[in-house]
C-alpha cells in the first residue's frame, strides 16, 4: 500500500519539496515514486522551498481516496496478458536498479501466454501502455480494461538499462 503526500500539514501549494525523508527529489515523477514506497501513516522529514527559503515540516503521509490496497494484478487483467505485476516498491527499485523511474514491475510470467511468447519476463519495467504513462497498478489495470480481444496494446518496457516497445495482441477467447 502506498502513500500520498495528501495529508493535513503546512506544506502550501506553491511550495516545492526538495528533499522527502531525507533524499534529494530530483523531479516531480522521483517524488511520486519516493511517496508511494512509503505507507500510509508514516511519519516523514519534507523540507520544501517556499519563495527562497528552506522550510521543513514533519508530515503524517495519508492515502489517496479510493486508493488500490493489493498490489497484484487482477485475475482478469492477468488472464488478458499472462502477466502479473506490482507496484514498484523501495525494495524491488533497488533490486533492479529502477530508483529513478516509475511503472509497474512485472513479477511473473506464464511463457505460454502471449506476454512470454513475446519475450517479457520477470523483473521488467512497464513505463507505458499505448503512450500512457503508467505509475501504478491502478494505472495498469485502467488502461487495460479499455481494451477488448484483438485489439494490440504497445508497451515501453524497461529492462535494465534499456527501453523497448512491444506490441501484442489482446487474445481472442
Amino acid at each position: 500500500m502506498a502513500g500520498s503526500l495528501y495529508s493535513t500539514s503546512r506544506i502550501q501549494t506553491s511550495d516545492v519539496i526538495i528533499k522527502f525523508n531525507g533524499v534529494e527529489v530530483e523531479n516531480p515523477d522521483h517524488l511520486k515514486i519516493l511517496v508511494g514506497q512509503a505507507n500510509p501513516g508514516t511519519k516523514v522529514e519534507v523540507v520544501v522551498n517556499r519563495n527562497g527559503k528552506l522550510k521543513t515540516f514533519q508530515v503524517t503521509l495519508g492515502e489517496l481516496p479510493g486508493e488500490q490496497k493489493e498490489t497484484k494484478l487482477s485475475k482478469k487483467a492477468k488472464e488478458k496478458l499472462g502477466i502479473e505485476v506490482q507496484n514498484l516498491t523501495a525494495d524491488l527499485a533497488r533490486r533492479y536498479g529502477y530508483e529513478k523511474v516509475s511503472g509497474v514491475i512485472i513479477t511473473s510470467v506464464d511463457p505460454t501466454s502471449v506476454a512470454g511468447r513475446k519475450g517479457l519476463r520477470e523483473g521488467d519495467l512497464i513505463k507505458e501502455v499505448n503512450r500512457q504513462k503508467i505509475n501504478n497498478v491502478r494505472e495498469y489495470e485502467a488502461a487495460l480494461e479499455k481494451l477488448k480481444p484483438g485489439d494490440v496494446v504497445l508497451f515501453l518496457i524497461q529492462r535494465g538499462e534499456s527501453n523497448l516497445f512491444v506490441a501484442m495482441e489482446i487474445p481472442k477467447k
